[in-house]
């Protein structure tokens, strides 16, 4: 169970660290880039998981400070409804 979170985890990071290259990030410009600011589901609503992945977001907008993450957790049983 540790090794399915841990490669989560990276996954997660991996994707999260690549979102500038697929958004068009990956040219140099001199313009000012607009804040962008998107909720980001989870499914791990464990406290000790969100803090984890809390910290990836929070990582990522110090690198990255015209984005906002907010990382939203969302049990499964409720992911059917919330998203209505």
């Amino acid at each position: 169970m540790k090794k399915n979170f841990i490669v989560f985890l990276v996954l997660l990071f991996l994707i999260i660290g690549n979102i500038g290259v697929f958004a068009g990030g990956g040219s140099e410009t001199t313009t000012k880039e607009e804040p962008v600011e998107f909720e980001f589901w989870v499914s791990q609503t464990q406290s000790e998981r969100m803090a984890v992945i809390k910290v990836l977001a929070e990582t990522y907008m110090a690198i990255n400070p015209d984005v906002t993450i907010m990382v939203i957790g969302v049990d499964e049983n409720e992911l059917p409804r919330t998203c209505r």
